[in-house]
């Protein structure tokens, strides 16, 4: 947990945003829209670049999946969604991303799983 988790959980109101995101949690099946998804994502080339292929790999599919509902949620574009993961801790927490743990993806990368989904 960094330090602004810590300071959030400190606050005891919990936002229209969090309780949406929380809902969302308990009534979506994510593991069964991961199987429904994965045979529509594209099979790594031989020698991929490193971008492209952490597109695809474990956790980080399961993240931009998150991300890409909440983009049609708030309606956002992909740069928009960049920001308010950079932004948002309840946005971040929903798509599992942790900061001290890795990276935000970028818009190109949102653009591009938005492309398979399509």
């Amino acid at each position: 947990m960094g330090f602004s988790d810590w300071e959030r959980s400190r606050v005891r109101k919990q936002t229209r945003k969090e309780k949406f995101l929380c809902e969302m949690e308990a009534v979506l099946p994510f593991s069964t829209l991961m199987k429904l998804m994965e045979p529509f994502y594209p099979s790594p080339p031989s020698r991929p670049s490193r971008r492209k292929a952490a597109l695809w790999v474990g956790d980080h599919a399961v993240a931009v999946s998150r991300i890409h509902l909440m983009q049609n949620w708030w309606s956002l574009r992909d740069d928009d969604m960049e920001d308010a993961l950079m932004d948002t801790g309840a946005i971040r927490r929903f798509a599992g991303i942790d900061l001290a743990q890795g990276s935000i993806p970028d818009a190109a990368t949102i653009l591009a799983f938005r492309h398979v989904v399509e």
